[in-house]
């Protein structure tokens, strides 16, 4: 527990601070601009609304996108309303289309403003979702680099892809020499596009620096601090069987659940992935009863125990689905590995004859579903199959699984909105 406590007590101040309300401004659709905090929400995600504060202490308040033009985060991001022709097309197997073309509709988005000058690049971004738009200028609608993922009519087995953004590209950059075989290798994401839209600028001398240096070091430290409560149903079977005994154990059969304590820190990857590092503790104790079956004598009832304290480290990848548009609501799947370490037992309480149940230093899979609520309350269940913990004894096998219900709650948010 002391080593859980050190964990909470240093890092979280550090993660809470850096995922603040950052400063910058907002202009309204009357073109009234109004500077304050907004919420580092909008890094991640093109926002549907934003949460801000008028001073960094002061109360949140909420924007919606009908009501603004235009975000911006000082030294971060620039966010600029358009309503454009979108293909909401999804890339998610079980809802590909069999067909390449493109179902446009007329939307009303928060794009981001990627790269400025004779040519300029703009990303609407969602959890699962990304599509980028280019214009000649500033002032102008930006049309979107078309970009579809579907199943070939033939064989549904096959998806296939269409890329007509290479040959809209080549069509608006010629001027400056850019050729087929530039583009050919340009995938659909940020970082191709932005090299190649600056690239196209630089030829021109037109390209202008956007006020977002930031951006890249203030998202390596989109993290949440999670601290957790579980309530772990644990299971352990344990069997002997040695040529030497004198006669046949019965399994022992341990089955409790018990409460399960720490803290989960979790960063943002991409497009609703995320990697998360969890540390817990947990103390397993019960008792069971074991028949040894004589071979030349009566049987032998006798309680068998299993008590030991740990420490669990837990590390994997999420991917959350939203739900709403405004990510109020929004389930998950997870998976990972997990590790623990025995930091304390009870020597005459952790031998189930004839032979000691706990080993130390032992891993195995786990993988789960879960929700989260408001982007700050979280509820999963976890489950993390038979990992034989007593490998060190050569006629024994304590075979563990574990069943957990976690409740967790995200502090940077929970800070954020008070």
């Amino acid at each position: 527990m002391k080593k859980i406590s050190f964990v909470v007590f240093v890092l979280a101040p550090i993660l809470i601070f850096s995922q603040t309300y950052k400063k910058g401004y907002f202009v309204d659709n009357n073109g009234q601009k109004t500077e304050c905090f907004i919420s580092s929400d909008v890094l991640l995600y093109s926002p549907e609304v934003i949460d801000f504060r008028l001073d960094v202490s002061a109360q949140t308040q909420t924007k919606s996108i009908r009501e603004l033009k235009e975000v911006v985060l000082y030294d971060l991001i620039q966010y600029k309303k358009f309503t454009v022709n979108v293909d909401f097309s999804s890339s998610k197997l079980d809802e590909l289309t069999n067909f390449k073309e493109l179902t446009l509709v007329q939307k009303e988005l928060f794009l981001e403003v990627i790269e400025k000058g004779k040519l300029l690049l703009y990303h609407y971004k969602r959890p699962s979702f990304s599509r980028f738009f280019y214009a000649k200028n500033e002032n102008e609608v930006p049309d979107m680099l078309d970009y579809k993922k579907y199943l070939s009519g033939t064989n549904e087995n096959i998806i296939l892809t269409n890329e007509f953004y290479k040959q809209e590209l080549l069509n608006a950059m010629f001027d400056a020499g850019i050729v087929k075989s530039d583009i050919d290798n340009i995938g659909y994401y940020e970082k191709d596009l932005a090299k190649l839209f600056r690239r196209y600028n630089s030829s021109f001398n037109s390209v202008e620096e956007l006020d977002n240096k930031g951006k890249e070091k203030a998202l390596k430290f989109a993290l949440a601090v999670k601290p957790k409560f579980s309530f772990s149903l644990m299971k352990m079977e344990f069997v002997f069987d040695s040529p030497n005994a004198v006669g046949f154990y019965s399994p022992a059969n341990f089955s409790k659940t018990v409460p399960e304590i720490g803290v989960e820190f979790e960063g943002y990857l991409y497009q609703g992935f995320t990697a998360y590092l969890g540390v817990s503790h947990f103390n397993f104790k019960d008792t069971s009863n074991q028949i040894i079956y004589g071979v030349a004598s009566p049987n032998t009832n006798f309680n068998a125990a299993v008590n030991f304290e740990a420490l669990k480290v837990a590390l994997g990848i999420r991917k959350y689905f939203s739900l709403d548009p405004k990510e109020k609501l929004a389930i998950s799947i997870h998976g990972g590995l997990s590790w623990f370490n025995v930091i304390n037992k009870v020597e005459n309480a952790t031998i189930v004859k004839p032979a000691p149940v706990v080993n130390s230093n032992t891993i195995a899979p786990h993988f789960g579903v879960g929700v989260r609520f408001l982007k700050t309350y979280f509820a999963e269940v976890t489950y993390e199959p038979k990992r034989n913990i007593s490998s060190d004894y050569q006629f024994s096998r304590s075979d563990l699984s574990i069943i957990s219900l976690t409740l967790a709650t995200d502090l940077v948010q929970l800070f954020q909105k008070k």
